[in-house]
């Protein structure tokens, strides 16, 4: 009786090892989309929120009902940043509204945050 491997076994080993390396490897590379996805999310709230401070620091009576947007490329995707300011009822407060939107790989996502500013 011969001892060693036939032919089949080494097949079957070679098929398993392939399958097990393109798992580890769809792995890494579903982590790397998450961490570029984290990423712009990071970038498009610090975007909305850099403004929302902006807005937060100004004099009450600058503060105009308005809505106004701008543009900027965060990580490749060309973001939108819309601010709204709505005054109350009364001109107790302010309402500040910032949203940041853009789309990756034909999906839309949006950021939004909300204030409210009062005169005192």
């Amino acid at each position: 009786m011969k001892k060693g491997l036939t032919l089949i076994e080494v097949l079957l080993a070679i098929f398993v090892l392939t399958i097990g390396v393109a798992g580890l490897i769809a792995s890494f590379r579903a982590s790397g989309n998450q961490v570029r996805a984290s990423n712009d999310i990071f970038l498009a709230s610090r975007f909305a929120q850099d403004k929302i401070e902006e807005l937060k620091n100004m004099a009450y009576a600058d503060l105009t009902d308005e809505t106004v947007w701008d543009t900027t490329l965060i990580g490749g995707y060309l973001t939108t940043r819309t601010w709204t300011i709505i005054t109350a009822a009364g001109n107790i407060y302010k309402e500040i509204e910032v949203t940041a939107t853009w789309n990756e790989g034909g999906r839309p996502f949006r950021r939004k945050f909300v204030t409210r500013r009062s005169a005192e």
